[in-house]
């Protein structure tokens, strides 16, 4: 059994650990702001004005940015990216798991992230279908005009990758290829000669199959490969050369044109 000095050293230390936590979940300065249920009602309301900022902002074709530098020292831009419904209840529910430690030590005299009022009630997103020609034209236009950029500024996210917006939402179009399977192929499975490209990454045998390629995604593809510098067995590849991940399209690649042109 433990002693009963061990038992304390092990309570003195978690307690610890708690201030140090409520210290970094609290910014000095912010402490008297977050001691009621007003000052998560303010945190909340300013999130939801940014976020309502950064959509406005992205719907006129003027995103906003933010600076960052990357490990070779290189500062870039990217687009702000708002938090979610679900990011923002987030953050309430773990600062409000600490409040309740720190009410339990004596910190703070009651949690203010108690109550049913603090969090955002999440709205289930309007579908958006492609179910027009001009829906098409104008998502891959969009894309088109973002790889422009791109070139423009030393590859795709700046590191010198492909451009692969538009080839890429072609494909998935066009083809009707889950993401998993579009990360998993590789150009030995495109048989532009013969005008088809083979599913070889299914979740089933049965998704296993060959697929007939439109003339507009061959013409796609075919410029797409002309210019494709890349090594890489992989269609679609990181700057590295590697297999994109699913974060790597929807993050980089689906959100801004998806925000774009669905407004015009």
């Amino acid at each position: 059994m433990a002693s009963a000095r061990s038992l304390a050293s092990r309570e003195a230390s978690f307690a610890k650990i708690v201030r140090s936590a409520y210290r970094q979940a609290i910014p000095p300065g912010q402490k008297g702001a977050w001691r009621t249920p007003g000052g998560f009602d303010r945190y909340r309301q300013s999130k939801v004005a940014e976020a309502r900022a950064i959509q406005v902002a992205a719907a006129k074709g003027t995103p906003l940015t933010d600076a960052y530098t990357d490990r070779h020292e290189r500062t870039h831009e990217r687009s702000r990216r708002a938090l979610s419904v679900t990011s923002i209840n987030k953050t309430i529910t773990r600062l409000g798991q600490i409040l309740e430690v720190a009410v339990e030590y004596g910190l703070i005299g009651a949690n203010p992230a108690k109550g049913r009022r603090r969090r955002l009630k999440p709205q289930k997103a309007a579908p958006v279908w492609l179910d027009r020609a001009e829906h098409i034209v104008a998502l891959l236009d969009a894309a088109g005009e973002l790889d422009h950029h791109a070139k423009a500024k030393g590859g795709h996210d700046q590191k010198g990758g492909l451009v692969y917006r538009r080839a890429l939402l072609s494909t998935l179009v066009f083809a009707g290829l889950r993401i998993g399977e579009l990360t998993a192929l590789q150009w030995r499975d495109v048989d532009l000669a013969g005008n088809r490209l083979t599913v070889r990454a299914s979740k089933t045998d049965a998704g296993m199959r060959q697929v007939d390629l439109l003339p507009a995604l061959h013409d796609e593809l075919a410029a797409y490969r002309a210019q494709a510098a890349s090594t890489s067995a992989f269609v679609f590849a990181t700057a590295a050369g590697s297999e994109l991940i699913q974060g790597n399209i929807v993050g980089a690649c689906l959100t801004g044109q998806y925000q774009r042109p669905m407004k015009s």
